[in-house]
């Protein structure tokens, strides 16, 4: 294996996770090999969180890794994630949460199959708590390592929204990644970054369980959504993800240096569209649905919110088909 040493970051963003974040901190001290770089970020926390990372930092001496702590006093949700991995000095990262207890060969693995397959993005962890970025890609559990394709990843609409997983990717791949609505995509962030691998040139997956994980919390007895405001929720997130995805390949495109057009990615362009147009349907569905039973759903605009508490008759979801058009048109235009 070749020397790992200051090649790879380990990045952690947290925010209000004083329950869970000690014990993440603690394994990814505890990781053989190296040394590392291990990045430590309080995304605005209002807990104590960032007492509780130096307090586990202080305690751990002898580690041997190159650990830096960061605190902003305002949360950028996925966006702070992104940003760090595009400063980065080292040309690998690896994608931690507040909830992994990583197994003490973690990063071993990840940078040792990364060098060698060359991808973009690695991730692994098919036992992930919800089902790993490849699970829900491929709607099946996949068994054995290999490539997985941008088809797998971007077509899969059955899943929930899929968490990151246990990802190591390489910093350039994350550059200039697209400014997208981090409100809805924090979830989605795993697909967003296995796809881009897999259009840059090939996004693998190791099959192998690098990560153990913490339950995140208990149930809010106060939370009363219902099941058809949670669906709602889930295919908001989806169109966001896919969305995204579509932005991201034709920016992608545009930056080919070959005069002519990739017909792959053409088609995979066309096939996105369609994808989105079947989401929007669910989506709208489900909205009327919640409508209709005097239920809010899960992503309201303003001007609906003001509408449906002004007015006798309550206002009909705005063609989310006429939104996302709207979308794909800035986009062209821009």
């Amino acid at each position: 294996m070749a020397d790992s040493s200051g090649c790879a970051t380990i990045v952690l963003v947290a925010r209000d996770d004083v329950d869970l974040v000690g014990g993440a901190v603690a394994s990814l001290l505890a990781q053989e090999g190296g040394p590392y770089s291990i990045l430590l970020i309080d995304d605005g926390s209002v807990d104590g969180t960032w007492d509780r990372i130096n307090e586990v930092v202080a305690a751990t001496p002898g580690h041997g890794h190159r650990v830096r702590t960061s605190r902003s006093p305002e949360s950028m949700g996925a966006g702070r994630l992104i940003r760090a991995i595009e400063q980065l000095k080292t040309p690998y990262a690896v994608i931690a949460r507040p909830e992994d207890r990583s197994r003490p060969d973690r990063m071993e693995r990840l940078v040792h199959a990364i060098e060698t397959t060359g991808a973009p993005v690695i991730t692994s962890n098919r036992t992930r708590i919800g089902g790993s970025v490849i699970e829900h890609a491929s709607g099946a559990n996949r068994t054995g390592s290999g490539p997985v394709d941008a088809r797998e990843i971007a077509f899969h609409l059955g899943g929930t929204a899929t968490p990151l997983g246990t990802m190591a990717i390489r910093s350039d791949a994350v550059r200039s990644f697209p400014t997208l609505n981090g409100a809805r995509l924090g979830e989605e962030l795993g697909p967003l970054f296995g796809f881009r691998g897999a259009i840059l040139g090939g996004c693998y997956y190791l099959d192998e369980t690098l990560v153990d994980f913490k339950q995140v919390r208990d149930g809010n007895g106060l939370d009363v959504r219902s099941r058809e405001t949670c669906r709602e929720g889930l295919f908001a997130n989806l169109i966001a993800s896919r969305t995204g995805m579509l932005q991201d390949l034709r920016d992608l495109r545009q930056r080919q240096d070959s005069r002519e057009p990739d017909t792959s990615l053409v088609h995979l362009e066309a096939s996105l569209k369609g994808v989105l147009i079947e989401l929007v349907e669910r989506w709208t569905q489900a909205r009327e649905e919640l409508w209709n039973r005097d239920m809010r759903p899960c992503w309201v605009t303003e001007r609906e919110l003001e509408a449906a508490n002004n007015s006798v008759e309550r206002l009909r979801p705005r063609s989310l088909l006429g939104r996302v058009r709207e979308a794909l048109g800035r986009s062209r235009a821009a």
